[in-house]
């Protein structure tokens, strides 16, 4: 799939030589976050997770008051 959309948007993808998901899901999500870097937002998704068709404008269309009310996490 990453081959498909290659060079339509900025993405990195990285192959952890261990899988840390098995034993412990919440090192696996902390070492993926470590490596975010400028993004304002990032969007966790375990292996079977999908989202719908209109999420991230869903997400949009709450983002003011997100912001009024300084939310920094979000279970969407």
């Amino acid at each position: 799939m990453l081959k498909r959309y290659y060079g339509e948007f900025d993405f990195i993808y990285h192959r952890f030589e261990t899988n840390l998901g098995g034993t412990s899901l919440v090192q696996q999500w902390e070492r993926c976050i470590d490596m975010v870097a400028e993004e304002e937002w990032i969007m966790i998704l375990g292996d079977d997770d999908t989202i719908g068709y209109n999420c991230v404008a869903s997400f949009y269309e709450h983002i003011r008051e997100v912001e009024q009310q300084k939310i920094n996490v979000i279970r969407f």
